[in-house]
């Protein structure tokens, strides 16, 4: 069977399992406005897209209540197109595994990936994870070249999203990349370390179960200490054992899978040096677990298939 005709394969089973999942969820209670930010699309689009009207830089970071409002606010349509982007994501993923890595993977192995369980709730959400998700693959799997309209995409969905591509970056690089912010902070260290303790004095723990530390009563090295911990806690899945809730467990089952994903895929479980850059930085500008996971998950379904590409 061709790769081809396996990609629209992949496609229609990854629907199907999008659809299994979303009926399982609601028979067990757990409806569409069980995240609040899916409340926030289904019901101030119109008003967000109005004030991006009047004024086009609100596009920026703003850009899902506008498709949205092209949805009508409809619960049904919005998550019936993350339904169809999570499995046209997995398609591309299949297609990426099967062209460009370096390692034979398995069509059984290949499912840890692919059904990754927070990944396919998400997928069955108002939120815009899965969208960003689809976009990041989309810059994993092209060219230099083609990487332009999925980077706006990105930048205009969620606005910190540039720092995602840190993970694309050679390791050799992190070196200059580090020496050029830490002169910038040297000159500009009041601007720079007020920007971090505004961060930190955010309050964006908003669930009940999430008991995860924030060191915010420590100040700048609250937030320093809060991006190392939270970044090595969400690769490795650790959290679900600090912040035991059912609520964490298929995020935590999603590291695990990745972890043996790459054990058996390449034989290793290092963790690049990039992925750790990016998430602690996430882990310093949020202050609640739950978003902050959210954040950084499509770095962690990314993670993966650069590492199969990646030649140091």
């Amino acid at each position: 069977m061709s790769v081809n005709l396996k990609f629209w394969l992949v496609f229609l089973l990854s629907f199907l399992a999008s659809a299994v999942l979303l009926g399982l969820e609601r028979a067990v209670g757990i409806n569409w406005d069980f995240h609040p930010d899916s409340v926030t699309y289904a019901t101030t689009s119109e008003t967000v897209y109005e004030s991006i009207i009047e004024n086009w830089i609100g596009l920026f970071n703003n850009g899902y209540y506008v498709m949205a409002y092209f949805l009508g606010e409809s619960i049904v349509a919005i998550t019936l197109m993350n339904m169809l982007v999570f499995a046209l994501t997995n398609g591309f993923i299949y297609k990426l595994i099967r062209e460009k890595s370096r390692y034979p993977v398995t069509g059984a192995l290949m499912l840890l990936l692919l059904l990754n369980p927070y990944r396919v709730h998400l997928s069955t959400t108002l939120l815009k994870e899965t969208l960003i998700i689809f976009l990041l693959i989309l810059i994993v799997s092209s060219t230099n070249t083609a990487r332009a309209i999925p980077i706006a995409g990105m930048f205009i969905l969620r606005i910190a999203s540039p720092l995602y591509l840190i993970v694309l970056m050679p390791r050799r690089f992190l070196f200059y990349g580090f020496l050029g912010v830490s002169l910038l902070t040297a000159f500009y260290w009041d601007a720079a370390l007020g920007r971090i303790l505004d961060f930190n004095d955010q309050e964006m723990r908003l669930r009940d179960f999430d008991t995860i530390p924030t060191f915010q009563e420590y100040g700048f090295l609250g937030a320093i200490s809060r991006g190392i911990v939270w970044s090595l806690l969400a690769v490795s899945g650790l959290f679900a054992l600090v912040s035991p809730a059912p609520a964490y467990v298929p995020l935590a089952m999603g590291s695990l899978l990745t972890l043996i994903f790459l054990k058996k895929a390449t034989g290793s479980f290092k963790i690049p040096l990039q992925l750790l850059v990016v998430t602690s930085l996430f882990g310093i500008m949020v202050t609640g677990f739950t978003a902050y996971i959210r954040y950084i998950y499509p770095l962690l379904i990314a993670w993966p298939l650069i590492a199969l590409m990646k030649n140091d």
